[in-house]
């Protein structure tokens, strides 16, 4: 039980008004500060660590057989008998992880075994790039690039044995080597190569994370929902809830219980009703629900709008089913209200996927949409393209004009900005004064000509509390989706990277960020040329 309710907490924590906040997740890492959490998190993905390290073993194992078979070029070199060596033991060292992770593939164990094969394989590669052969420079980049992409362990864990193989292979290739003039060079190479597989590693913790905790909270919102539903079938069957028996026939209610006498009233204006027409909000209600009762022999769950004892209307949960005795066919109907209950679902969902302050989409509203828009767009074989908008010099507004000023700001340009933008895109605030914008069947051209249509709007933005000598403006970056990516990551990344580049231009400008897998159009060239700078 301690451990449902924990799970309760947690999912109301994150259903509040800040779900998925920044200090839920390490600020280096990316992983879950709550130890408990991060401990579920990592044992949910147990499964597929323990098959994605056995991969990683059999392919260290087979990859380093065959490369053995090259290591006999140095046959008759004094570096033959520091190669071939290595070369085993590297082998020896994936063979004997596989045996034991089939073995014991406790999670911890298959983590251990993962950390050890690291710094083994470095030791022994670092052994082998002492050869100074064409292949060995190649090596030493790519083995502390392929400990970043490839192998599951914590972040800290990865981070530190990634910096110790790059060290090993620097002191491998330098160990014996007559010239150190390519070295600041390669040192260089890999410190920009490891820092960016730091980042996006960051960047993919974070996103994995807050999507698990999405899914969680979902999961928490139907349980509760399942729940609730058991608990009203329970009081149906109890009998405090409104239950009125009406006849198939003409409609007229046979018997009524006091709970459903409370809640219709005393017969709608008169002693006693005689049926539910009056009941219904919207007549072709109970024509629907009667169709269904024909149809199925009852009704399992409805939702409709009635008219209450005091005159409003409120939305209940109806439960029928028919049944035939002496009096012909009869319909038995359950009536539960659920007004506050649709009220609360409704604000939940709102709070969970709006910005309070702008009232647009926020952050998981983004990534949750493009999730959905990139599979809608690869059915129909339509492009996407990603904005990010950043205020200019916001700081300064708040710091000069007041944080109500600066509010104000961000309202008047989501306003716009979601005018502009029209119903088939999406605005989202992601954080502070950054904003993402999802355009579903754009071209990456005909982003770029949104983005200048909305740096131009922001421009001639009033608002006001503001004066006119206050200068509102925007730098954006765009991309376009490739069509080999499945996911927003690359893509943002990318957009990211073109926003700064704006900054870095001068701002209040727009710059475009090229797929890798996206031919560069004469369009697209065009237009960004004749973009301001």
């Amino acid at each position: 039980m301690s451990g449902e309710a924990t799970s309760n907490r947690e999912a109301v924590r994150m259903g509040g008004q800040r779900p998925f906040a920044a200090e839920m997740l390490r600020g280096f890492g990316g992983e879950l500060r709550d130890s408990a959490l991060e401990a579920r998190f990592q044992q949910e993905k147990a499964a597929e660590t323990y098959r994605h390290a056995r991969l990683v073993f059999v392919a260290g194992f087979i990859l380093n057989s065959l490369f053995l078979l090259s290591d006999w070029r140095f046959h008759g070199d004094p570096h033959f008998w520091i190669a071939v060596p290595s070369r085993l033991f590297v082998i020896a060292v994936s063979a004997f992880c596989f045996g034991l992770v089939r073995l014991h593939p406790e999670r911890h164990n298959v983590r251990r075994l993962l950390i050890g094969w690291m710094w083994a394989t470095a030791l022994g590669v670092g052994l082998l790039v002492t050869s100074h052969s064409d292949i060995a420079l190649f090596v030493v980049i790519m083995l502390p690039s392929i400990y970043f992409l490839l192998v599951p362990v914590p972040f800290g864990w990865l981070l530190g044995s990634a910096v110790g193989c790059a060290a090993a292979m620097l002191a491998g290739y330098a160990f014996g080597a007559t010239s150190f003039t390519t070295m600041p060079g390669l040192v260089m190479a890999m410190l920009i190569l490891g820092t960016s597989l730091t980042l996006a590693m960051r960047n993919k913790n974070r996103l994995e994370r807050l999507q698990w905790l999405a899914t969680r909270s979902e999961r928490a919102a139907r349980d509760e929902l399942a729940r609730s539903r058991e608990s009203f079938e329970t009081m149906f069957d109890a009998s405090p809830v409104p239950l009125i028996v009406t006849r198939r026939d003409n409609g007229r209610i046979s018997r009524i219980n006091r709970a459903a006498a409370r809640f219709i009233g005393e017969g709608l204006g008169r002693p006693h009703a005689e049926t539910l027409i009056d009941f219904y909000a919207n007549p072709t209600d109970r024509d629907r629900l009667l169709a269904t009762v024909d149809r199925d022999g009852g009704v399992g769950e409805d939702e409709v709008d009635v008219r209450h004892a005091d005159g409003t209307i409120r939305t209940v949960l109806v439960r029928a089913i028919a049944i035939d005795d002496a009096e012909g066919r009869l319909i038995i109907i359950g009536v539960v209200d659920i007004t506050d209950r649709r009220a609360a679902e409704i604000g939940l969902e709102r709070l969970a996927t709006t910005d309070m302050l702008t009232g647009i989409p926020n952050r998981l509203h983004f990534f949750l949409t493009g999730t959905q828009m990139i599979d809608l767009c690869r059915q129909e074989g339509e492009p996407l393209s990603v904005m990010m908008v950043d205020l200019d010099h916001f700081k300064r507004i708040n710091d000069s004009l007041g944080h109500k000023a600066g509010d104000d700001v961000l309202r008047a340009f989501s306003a716009l900005a979601s005018t502009i933008v029209g119903r088939r895109g999406t605005v989202a605030r992601l954080g502070g004064e950054e904003f993402g914008v999802l355009l579903p069947r754009r071209h990456l051209a005909q982003a770029i000509r949104l983005g200048e249509r909305l740096r131009m709007g922001v421009m001639a933005l009033t608002v006001e509390g503001v004066p006119d000598d206050v200068e509102i403006s925007v730098s954006i970056g765009v991309t376009e989706l490739a069509e080999d990516e499945g996911a927003l990551d690359a893509a943002m990344i990318r957009a990211d990277k073109a926003l700064y580049a704006a900054k870095r231009n001068g701002r209040n400008c727009v710059m475009p960020g090229y797929p890798v897998a996206l031919d560069t159009s004469a369009e697209v060239v065009s237009i960004a040329s004749r973009l301001p700078h």
